[in-house]
C-alpha cells in the first residue's frame, strides 16, 4: 500500500510541534495571585491524579478559572471550568524546548542526507 503524499508534511508538522514544546511544572499560586508567566494554556493535575487542560487560565480567589476548549470569538460552545487551588497538586505550562527542536533539526538533516545518498547511489548504479 502506498503512503499518501499528504501525510508526510502532516507528520512533520505534528512531530515538530511535539518536539519543540514540553510541559514544565510551575508552582501552584497562592489565592488571588496570578500564574507565573501569565500562560495561555496549562495542564492541571488534581490531587486524585486526574488531569485537565485549561485555556486562558486566571486565578480568582481560591480557584483557577478558564475554558475547557480553546475559545473562539464566534462561538459560545466553549465550557468554563473552575478548580479549587486546594484540589490542585501541580500546574504545568507549555514552553519552547530548544533541545527537542535541535534534535528534530539534526535528525531531519541525517535522514535527508541518507535519503540523498541512497538516491545518488541508486542513480549512479542505474547509469552504469
Amino acid at each position: 500500500m502506498a503512503f499518501p503524499r499528504w501525510r508526510s508534511p502532516l507528520l512533520l508538522i505534528v512531530t515538530g510541534t511535539i518536539a519543540c514544546h514540553s510541559f514544565e511544572p510551575v508552582g501552584v499560586p497562592q489565592p488571588n495571585r496570578q500564574l507565573e508567566g501569565n500562560p495561555q494554556v496549562v495542564n492541571v493535575t488534581r490531587r486524585d491524579e486526574s488531569e485537565i487542560t485549561i485555556y486562558r487560565p486566571i486565578v480568582r480567589g481560591d480557584s483557577v478559572i478558564g475554558w475547557l476548549e480553546q475559545p473562539a470569538p464566534d462561538t459560545s460552545s466553549a465550557r468554563r471550568i473552575a478548580v479549587s487551588l486546594s484540589d490542585v497538586r501541580e500546574i504545568s505550562v507549555r514552553r519552547f524546548d530548544g533541545t527537542g527542536t535541535a534534535g528534530l533539526i539534526l535528525g531531519s538533516g541525517i535522514v535527508a542526507f541518507i535519503l540523498f545518498a541512497l538516491l545518488f547511489i541508486t542513480t549512479f548504479q542505474e547509469g552504469s
